[in-house]
């Protein structure tokens, strides 16, 4: 078996001999729970007072977890399951 790279040392350092892959954060955050066999309602409210709004969203359901996307902004937001 030879090596994937020769002469690429540093003392006390790995060098990679491949590019870095690019990380890209989304203006978002992931939103998830167990799939129960519940039904829950999403809600949302800008301050953990409320006012509670019921979100009109159909999560996905992935690896057991029912999962939905938020898009971020400016705004505080608060989530809650009912």
């Amino acid at each position: 078996v030879e090596p994937l790279a020769t002469d690429n040392t540093e003392q006390g350092t790995l060098t990679c001999p491949f590019p870095l892959p690019p990380l890209t954060i989304a203006p978002g955050v992931q939103l998830s729970w167990p799939d129960d066999g519940e039904t829950h309602v999403l809600e949302s409210a800008p301050d953990s007072q409320g006012p509670w709004t019921q979100m009109n969203v159909v999560p996905v359901v992935q690896d057991g977890q029912f999962t939905f996307c938020v898009r971020t902004d400016a705004q505080r937001r608060f989530f809650r399951l009912r």
